[in-house]
């Protein structure tokens, strides 16, 4: 039996220190707020590991500037342009890495009266805080093809007075045909519209239909702005539970959504993974580094909700029980990961050789698939 335990704690060291890719300990040091120490790791797996996500990662340390990281727009730009080379679906990647070049397509897109260029020009304009110049690609690019883009940004400008003369009546009507369009993320714009009477007469009953059309199922943010309704005396409709419900629903959408503030201590990441989001889990477990027990649980569902990392992540906390190490290392051979199946292998079959059959027979488990 010692025998074993030493097997299986050798080929635990050598899985999890193949389990911690560059790309793994950059998140690990993110979480803990270490961005200056992170940089060395995302560098590596953006450039040498052609890991596309942690090229936008740099990117973005360096655009917007973070801890102990200076922003460098020289640098933000060129691993923008490395993570589109790699995933040219990523939007920002594209449009901040490669901005001159489309600014000229989508010039010529515009003055061909394509809406959708209008739109972009709209938008890199108002970054820049040329409100006049994007407030007049806007309105150019809503009017000629109701472009999503242009419209949301001349509802805002029209609200805020940026380009033009504020106009909430304006800004009401633009919104109004968004959300009537099936711009559904606007909606919640206007519902608070119609709940303080902003550019149109105060209707709490019809902000509360626009509301419960899209909330949950067509827009689940939107419910942050029904709970409103129900937060306080203000309009009427006071309800606590009610409120924490659609608040929780909110949540779950988006754990950095002001509904997860609202609800105090209930963490966004263990509301999104009651949601059986495995990348939540993860997140949960490591906020949890002081419970051992706690970490276990959210662990465990990242594992069974599909991410091997938490069931590798999961071994040294239960490194004792054999057959809970077996579980872990097989569901996370079944998730794909190579490196478990490997020592899934190593550990079956030295306990075969040696007579083990409890763990020998973990080898007509993975035969069998169950």
């Amino acid at each position: 039996m010692r025998k074993f335990v030493f097997i299986v704690f050798a080929a635990l060291l050598a899985l999890s220190a193949h389990a911690r890719t560059n790309a793994s300990i950059a998140n690990e040091l993110r979480i803990d707020n270490k961005f200056k120490e992170s940089i060395p790791f995302e560098h590596e797996a953006c450039v040498k590991d052609k890991v596309w996500s942690s090229c936008k990662q740099l990117g973005s340390h360096y655009d917007f500037g973070r801890p102990g990281v200076a922003s460098d727009p020289q640098k933000a730009i060129m691993y923008y342009k490395m993570c589109c080379d790699l995933n040219n679906q990523d939007k920002m990647c594209c449009e901040k890495g490669y901005a001159k070049e489309l600014a000229q397509k989508y010039e010529e897109g515009c003055k061909a009266n394509d809406a959708a260029s209008c739109g972009k020009l709209a938008v890199a304009a108002y970054d820049k805080k040329d409100f006049e110049a994007s407030f007049k690609y806007a309105k150019k690019g809503c009017d000629i093809g109701k472009d999503k883009d242009s419209c949301i940004y001349l509802a805002y400008m029209y609200y805020y007075g940026q380009g033009v003369k504020q106009d909430n009546e304006k800004a009401f009507e633009v919104y109004n045909g968004l959300c009537e369009r099936g711009v559904y993320d606007m909606c919640p714009t206007v519902g608070f519209f119609y709940a303080d009477g902003i550019g149109v007469k105060q209707d709490i009953k019809k902000s509360k239909e626009i509301l419960e059309k899209i909330c949950p199922d067509k827009y689940p943010a939107g419910c942050t702005q029904l709970a409103v309704l129900y937060e306080t005396d203000k309009y009427g409709m006071k309800d606590e539970k009610k409120a924490i419900e659609l608040f929780s629903i909110a949540c779950k959408h988006n754990r950095k959504s002001k509904a997860c503030e609202k609800l105090g201590k209930t963490t966004s990441e263990e509301i999104a993974c009651e949601n059986k989001d495995p990348h939540s889990c993860y997140m949960a477990a490591n906020a949890h580094k002081n419970d051992p027990q706690k970490m276990l649980y959210y662990y465990d569902k990242a594992c069974e909700y599909g991410y091997s990392n938490g069931c590798l992540q999961a071994l040294p906390l239960v490194e004792k029980d054999a057959n809970k190490v077996m579980e872990y290392i097989y569901k996370a051979c079944k998730l794909n990961n190579r490196e478990a199946c490997f020592t899934f292998e190593d550990i079956v079959g030295k306990a075969c050789k040696d007579g083990n059959q409890e763990i020998c027979s973990w080898r007509d488990k993975m035969k069998s698939g169950k």
